[in-house]
């Protein structure tokens, strides 16, 4: 069995990619394959007219600051040993990204571009809920000024109506960075809300491939229609059909 298989797609700048499927069907593999945390077997990624996937770590380096990710769980993703200004400020020592000063400057303009308050830099993770510690991972993705953000089914883990302020969030951050993103998630819901393009994926391949519009009105595979289905709705269904 292979993970990702013939899979083809690309991102317009500062727009954002839907990249949506059932559990185990590859979304996550084909994310740390973009990102390199995966050396792909074949194939290609280019990233800004560059084939990244053939390249050494050494060579890569220059572009792991372009590329940036906000994982799923951020109960998980974050250091609980670390105050959040050590989490954010992070990826700056990492790549010797300007000198303390200017480093602290950027974590609080950070913080507060996410909407945490400045008093949150020295604060830990177990202090802050799921909704404010996903902010707080946003504000680290964003510390070296990518390009690209790869969202991993990054609101999943919490409550719906945490979910919509975060996915809020995401999109005045793509205007205010002109970031562009890969948004990979089960839910079709979530992906409707924030997709200008949508790749449905199924068993590691690309089996329909979009504009969202298009995707979530007039869907041409079953599987996608077996996904759109699957949406719990309330009024107005799709199809005109009428439920409680």
């Amino acid at each position: 069995m292979r993970a990702v298989d013939r899979v083809s797609l690309s991102i317009a700048p500062r727009k954002t990619l839907g990249l949506v499927g059932e559990s185990g069907c590859g979304k996550s593999t084909l994310s740390r394959a973009v990102i390199r945390l995966y050396k792909p077997d074949s194939g290609q990624i280019f990233f800004k007219g560059k084939d990244i996937a053939r390249l050494s770590d050494k060579e890569m380096r220059p572009f792991r600051r372009e590329i940036a990710m906000v994982f799923q769980n951020p109960y998980g993703s974050l250091n609980p040993r670390q105050t959040v200004a050590q989490i954010v400020e992070a990826p700056m020592v990492i790549f010797a990204d300007g000198d303390a000063a200017g480093r602290q400057g950027r974590v609080r303009s950070l913080l507060e571009a996410v909407g945490m308050p400045a008093a949150a830099a020295q604060k830990y993770p177990h202090e802050f809920s799921g909704g404010q510690r996903q902010r707080i991972a946003i504000a680290r993705a964003l510390a070296l000024n990518p390009s690209l953000v790869i969202c991993d089914e990054a609101v999943s883990a919490l409550d719906v109506s945490v979910q919509a302020q975060v996915l809020n969030l995401l999109k005045d951050l793509q205007a205010e960075f002109d970031l562009t993103y890969l948004f990979i998630s089960h839910d079709l819901s979530v992906v409707e809300h924030v997709s200008d393009t949508v790749a449905v994926m199924q068993k590691g391949r690309i089996v329909e491939y979009g504009p969202a519009a298009e995707i979530f009105g007039n869907p041409k595979e079953p599987y996608t229609r077996i996904l759109l289905d699957a949406v719990p709705t309330v009024g107005s269904l799709r199809g005109g059909k009428e439920g409680a």
